[in-house]
C-alpha cells in the first residue's frame, strides 16, 4: 500500500483538505503502475490518497493464494481498517474511489455496516462521504 499526502499551503488551504480518498485500482495495474496518478490526484484534490493491492495481485502474492474475488475484498477491509483504526481518519472524511475492477470491492464496503471476516468496524464503511466510480464493471 502506499499513503500519498498533498504539499500543504498554511496561508491557502486546499479545497479536499482533510479528506482521504482510499484508491481501488483497475485491472492490470498494480501501486506501481499508477503511482503518478495517485500523485497527480492527492495534488489535484487536496486530499490524501491511500492505495492498496489486491491479495495475489502483484507485491501482495503469496504462496498458496491465488488471486479471487474474496481476497479482493480483504484487501480493501484491511485499507478501512488501517485509514479509521490505526490512523483515526473518521468514516465521514474518507471518500472510496474504485476504477474498473476496483469498482467491485468499493461498491460492496460502502455497501455494509461491518468488515466481511464478521469483525465489527470501528467505523461503519456505510458512513463513508461518498464513493467514485470510474469506469465500472
Amino acid at each position: 500500500a502506499v499513503h500519498v499526502k498533498p504539499p500543504r499551503n498554511p496561508r491557502s488551504p486546499a479545497a479536499g483538505e482533510g479528506l482521504t480518498i482510499l484508491y481501488s485500482h483497475g485491472n492490470a495495474e498494480d501501486v506501481g503502475l499508477h503511482l503518478p496518478f495517485i500523485d497527480a490526484l492527492a495534488r489535484a484534490t487536496g486530499c490524501d490518497v491511500l492505495s492498496y493491492e489486491y491479495v495475489g495481485y502483484s507485491l501482495s502474492r503469496f504462496a498458496n493464494c491465488q488471486p479471487d474475488e474474496e481476497g479482493c475484498y480483504r484487501s480493501i477491509d484491511a485499507a478501512w481498517v488501517y485509514l479509521t483504526e490505526t490512523l483515526g481518519v473518521p468514516a465521514h472524511d474518507v471518500v472510496v474511489f474504485g476504477r474498473s475492477i476496483g469498482t467491485g470491492p468499493s461498491v460492496d464496503l460502502v455497501a455494509r455496516d461491518g468488515l466481511r471476516s464478521g469483525r465489527p468496524a470501528a467505523r461503519s464503511p456505510r458512513g463513508a462521504r461518498g464513493l467514485l466510480l470510474q469506469s465500472p464493471i
